[in-house]
Formats: C-alpha cells, structure tokens, sequence
C-alpha cells in the first residue's frame, strides 16, 4: 500500500541519519578549536 511505501522510505531515511550520528557527536564532543 501507499503507506507502506511511505514507511519504508521514513526507514529509509532514519538508517541514513542514524549512519551519521557517530560523526555528529564525534563533532560534537571535540571542541571546535
């Protein structure tokens, strides 16, 4: 169905964000010099 289209492509885009978190908090926890 349309919604499950529209699931998995929101699936889609967490897996995305969630593969960057690493480098946003690595970013994070060094301070900017």
């Amino acid at each position: 169905s349309a919604w499950d289209f529209e699931c998995m492509g929101f699936i889609q885009r967490c897996r995305h964000h969630v593969s960057r978190i690493p480098k946003l908090v690595g970013s994070q926890l060094r301070p900017p010099t």
